[in-house]
């Protein structure tokens, strides 16, 4: 399912509750990626993404050159405001990565991303009129569930990304029925429901058993 909701809606009381909590350890802090290098987020991105799925529901350990290769690919489009890092003791254990809604920028290029085609996509990146970000991605370091994370960063976005008055509305996808963890985060976001996503599966053997993605604990 995909959901979307406005930036500058005050978040539930329950964030603000478990995040004064954990602004109380000194050793938890929260930023964006202004100003970090291409290598720096690539390796902040490997340590939280295997420590928090991999291994789990088919999620394979994720190798240091596949995560440079994702961090280079989204750099034309990234704004570093909007990708944003938990972490304690300096080390990263938590994720929440945006990036703006492609299609208010590929508006402006007719489908041409010839020489002049990449000019004006490069101009209405930065000074183009956009209203909403999509939230790729969002997790936390397994060994960090129930200590707050995900309320940290809420607030931060909350705290931060409103100042920017670059986005109106965030989207947050994709998150699955297997997820209800992640379904309780946007039930207390107030988030509606934007769109469903459904996937099919054939079995070329009728007779294989289909078993559903197991739930994530």
């Amino acid at each position: 399912m995909v959901f979307k909701r406005p930036i500058a809606l005050p978040t539930n009381e329950i964030f603000d509750k478990k995040q004064s909590l954990l602004a109380q350890d000194p050793s938890f802090k929260v930023r964006n990626v202004r100003g970090r290098t291409i290598e720096q987020i690539a390796n902040d991105f490997l340590v939280v993404y295997n420590n928090a799925w991999a291994g789990i529901s088919g999620f394979k350990e994720m190798e240091l050159k596949q995560a440079l290769n994702t961090v280079k690919s989204m750099k034309p489009i990234m704004d570093p405001d909007i990708v944003i890092f938990a972490y304690y003791n300096e080390v990263p254990i938590g994720f929440y990565i945006n990036i703006p809604e492609l299609n208010e920028i590929f508006q402006h290029v007719n489908g041409n991303l010839n020489w002049w085609g990449k000019v004006k996509f490069l101009y209405y990146k930065f000074f183009g009129k956009r209203e909403v970000m999509v939230g790729l991605v969002f997790g936390v370091d397994r060994a960090y569930h129930g200590k707050g994370v995900e309320s940290g960063m809420i607030k931060y976005a909350e705290k931060h990304l409103a100042k920017l008055g670059r986005y109106e509305d965030t989207i947050i996808t994709w998150v699955g029925d297997f997820n209800p963890k992640m379904l309780k985060v946007v039930d207390n976001l107030q988030a509606t429901k934007y769109r469903t996503l459904i996937t099919y599966r054939k079995f070329f053997d009728e007779s294989i058993p289909f078993e559903k993605c197991p739930e994530i604990k």
